[in-house]
């Protein structure tokens, strides 16, 4: 049942704001509510995650789950970037141990079980509209979209886990910091016959670059990332023009050819590079994606939402003891913001630069660029 007031009120209930409402009920009895503006079942971008992601999973109390799950480590990668043969990144080397792949819906549901076993609310398709300051927090005006009516209700403590958009820190006046824009198009298949490696293939082309890895239950994902004139160009037939391209790759065509594919299912979606500003203030916090986005070419999206998450979980409630009078967790939050953002641009900087062989592609060549400036999510992106 809702209530009309609670400690924290999270929005959006993937991995950072699902980490962050765990830490929350983990570490002291606080009523939380999350929400989120889609469906229980939603599709999510992502599906693998470095060895490091394993302490965040341990930390939540979920590591025996995820073992018993079909998740399964993979042994790396094979590349041709930067150069016309293939080169090898085998994680055998890695002293952390492999990364792993992961059904995605069940480790999202693994969260979600979570998150309601700790009694914790969960409201699917409820969206956040605005907020006026009240005494200890905010309050809030959420809609309903199964009810199709507004409703309000109190917080001690909001955490902004929205997203991209950030709703809430930018309806504070939040400005996002742009670093680059490109956009995405994933398509799942069922592979029907044949063997694919486990390592993940990745191949830069002239406009951009390739992307497919096997998945449990004999799935696969393939994926192209690119600038949006290029993708309207492969818009006019999805279909035909993705199958068209990714068979005109040197390594991704050599391993999908013996490969037989069936039920596709195609997805567009946007890939920032992108900072908040602030992701801190009095009475709230922003995490994930609300608080710095990662290029998909990093691999670390969904282990910075759980870290992120879970920082934020333990940032809130030590501004909740103090009832939003001592922000030193939040500075000391902010600052960790901060040094994720450079340690990613650093390491994405040297990913793309490494490709020198198109000097006269304006892909390449603004790849190349550095430069951080403020930009306002177009609502297309943002909602």
């Amino acid at each position: 049942m809702r209530s009309a007031a609670y400690d924290v009120v999270i929005i959006g209930a993937g991995p950072a704001g699902l980490a962050a409402a765990l830490t929350l009920k983990k570490h002291a009895e606080v009523q939380v509510l999350v929400i989120d503006s889609g469906k229980a079942d939603k599709i999510r971008a992502g599906e693998s995650i470095p060895p490091a992601a394993l302490s965040c999973i341990s930390f939540l109390g979920l590591r025996d789950i995820f073992d018993h799950a079909n998740h399964f480590a993979y042994p790396g990668h094979v590349s041709v970037w930067g150069r016309h043969l293939a080169g090898f990144n085998d994680s055998v080397l890695d002293p952390m141990g492999p990364p792993w792949r992961l059904n995605r819906p069940v480790f999202d549901c693994m969260l979600v079980e979570a998150v309601i076993r700790h009694q914790t609310t969960i409201a699917w398709e409820t969206q956040y509209l605005s907020r006026q300051p009240a005494l200890d927090g905010f309050e809030l005006t959420l809609y309903d979209r199964v009810k199709r009516q507004n409703y309000s209700l109190r917080a001690k403590m909001v955490i902004d886990a929205s997203g991209p958009g950030a709703h809430f820190a930018r309806s504070l006046g939040i400005k996002t910091h742009l670093q680059d824009q490109l956009i995405g198009l994933l398509r799942f298949s069922s592979i029907t016959a044949g063997k694919l490696t486990a390592q993940t293939l990745l191949e830069a082309d002239q406009n951009g670059w390739w992307y497919a890895a096997k998945l449990p239950e004999d799935k696969l994902v393939s994926m192209y990332i690119t600038e949006a004139p290029v993708l309207r160009q492969i818009n006019v037939a999805m279909a035909e023009n993705f199958s068209k391209g990714i068979s005109q790759t040197q390594l991704l065509a050599a391993h999908l050819a013996p490969v037989a594919l069936n039920d596709h299912c195609f997805y567009k979606f946007p890939v920032y590079s992108s900072r908040l500003e602030q992701v801190y203030g009095k009475h709230w916090l922003a995490a994930g994606d609300a608080a710095l986005c990662f290029d998909p070419i990093a691999a670390q999206g969904i282990y910075k939402s759980l870290s992120t998450g879970i920082k934020a979980g333990k940032t809130a409630l030590a501004m909740l003891n103090s009832n939003g009078h001592d922000m030193s967790a939040a500075v000391l939050y902010q600052n960790h913001i901060d040094d994720s953002w450079q340690q990613y641009i650093d390491q994405r900087n040297q990913h793309y630069q490494q490709e020198q062989r198109w000097p006269e592609s304006v892909f390449w060549q603004k790849r190349a660029k550095t430069k951080v400036y403020p930009y306002k999510m177009k609502q297309e992106f943002g909602t």
